[in-house]
């Protein structure tokens, strides 16, 4: 590393998407947006909090270039924002394409006592978000954060090839792609435009999923993913289900930094019908904790191992799960409404982000727009939310006055 210049290799998640960006580089495709409104909002505070916060992570002072077919981060010593007022009431237009070269690769932006922040995913994930509102709500309560973030840590290769090899092993034998209810005929190309719905998962449900975690002593991830499972394995009428999710692939060294360490990885599990929901909760649990021994690995050495024709046919559908503190902002200790805001990309067929609010669940569900209607994407969401439903209750049967 240069440390005069701060300037280093860019880790293999940063390169696949400064290479994602160099393809089209007026995709918002890359951006994680989030907004939330906070009623009696200190806007110098905020700003202040903000640029503690670009301080102390250099990840958010960092802007990428490439030189000799190597892409690189380049980390400024000093940057400072200033909080931008929104022009319109539609929360989409806020988003915009960044250009990777060029830092800050993150703006906010305020309406009223509406706040949005759209960040380029180069430069962090959702573990970094979770992290990152955590800090905002001790700076803007004026308190001091006091642990030191750990420096960047390029990615060790042995250890990269073994986890390639996990992930590899799982499509070694054939497999057919997954026949989604599409209403249009696949277009040879894909613009990238896109749709989305909101939709609560209710406040009575999210508890019993809360109560059945606990009970089984998984996570939330865990319990909505395997629903996700057998939602693809109904809809697509397959038992062998294949989708992609995200791995926040931290440990001790990085828990602390803001970035982009998170992967993308392919996901290919049975699921037998005759199955009970807390076998499958199970098994998912125990694959779950395979996969995390394993979630450190390059986006770009993976799709080199794979010999897909299409490599749609494992990435047509993604679920992600947000980490609880960006849906539980809190400002003076007030808590902020959270604001899922609409995407107008999808990059994947559809997308299932879940978004775990204490009081109640949020689905945000992404959608290609020249593949579904509205109605078909609804008609999903139901079918998914009632899959979880129908979760719950096999489990409340089965548990009922009695250990699992």
């Amino acid at each position: 590393m240069d440390e005069e210049n701060r300037i280093h290799p860019a880790n293999s998640q940063e390169r696949s998407l400064f290479h994602i960006w160099q393809k089209n580089k007026n995709d918002t495709g890359i951006n994680l947006a989030f907004a939330f409104r906070a009623e009696n909002l200190d806007a110098a505070r905020f700003q202040t909090a903000i640029n503690k916060i670009i301080a102390r992570h250099e990840g958010l002072r960092s802007f990428f270039f490439e030189k000799d077919g190597i892409v690189f981060k380049k980390v400024l010593p000093h940057l400072q924002i200033e909080i931008k007022k929104l022009q319109s009431d539609d929360l989409r237009k806020f988003i915009r394409p960044f250009n990777l070269e060029e830092a800050p690769l993150f703006r906010i932006a305020s309406r009223g006592n509406i706040l949005c922040l759209d960040f380029c995913h180069a430069i962090t994930d959702g573990l970094s978000m979770a992290l990152f509102f955590s800090e905002l709500n001790e700076f803007y309560s004026g308190k001091e954060v006091f642990y030191s973030p750990s420096p960047a840590k390029i990615e060790d290769t042995c250890e990269v090839q073994k986890n390639t090899l996990f992930w590899t092993n799982q499509f070694k034998n054939p497999f057919t792609p997954l026949s989604l209810p599409y209403d249009k005929k696949i277009p040879q190309e894909h613009g990238g435009e896109g749709s989305s719905i909101v939709q609560g998962l209710g406040k009575r449900l999210t508890k019993k999923v809360q109560q059945i975690c606990r009970k089984l002593s998984v996570t939330p991830f865990v319990f909505y993913f395997s629903a996700f499972i057998r939602f693809l394995a109904q809809i697509s009428a397959s038992s062998d289900v294949i989708t992609t999710t995200n791995f926040s692939c931290r440990n001790s060294h990085n828990l602390r930094q803001i970035g982009l360490l998170a992967s993308s990885a392919p996901i290919r599990f049975n699921i037998d019908k005759k199955t009970s929901a807390i076998d499958l909760i199970k098994s998912m649990n125990d694959y779950i904790r395979s996969c995390l021994a394993h979630q450190n690995l390059d986006p770009e050495k993976l799709l080199e191992e794979f010999s897909f024709s299409d490599l749609r046919d494992f990435s047509r559908t993604v679920f992600t799960y947000e980490h609880e503190k960006i849906a539980d902002i809190r400002l003076d200790g007030k808590k902020c409404s959270f604001i899922p805001i609409p995407s107008r990309h999808s990059a994947a067929d559809f997308t299932l982000c879940l978004f775990p609010f204490n009081d109640e669940g949020k689905i945000l569900f992404i959608f290609r727009a020249d593949l579904f209607s509205h109605f078909r994407a609804r008609e999903m969401i139901r079918n998914y939310i009632s899959v979880i439903k129908k979760i719950c209750d096999e489990i409340e049967i089965k548990t009922k006055n009695r250990k699992i």
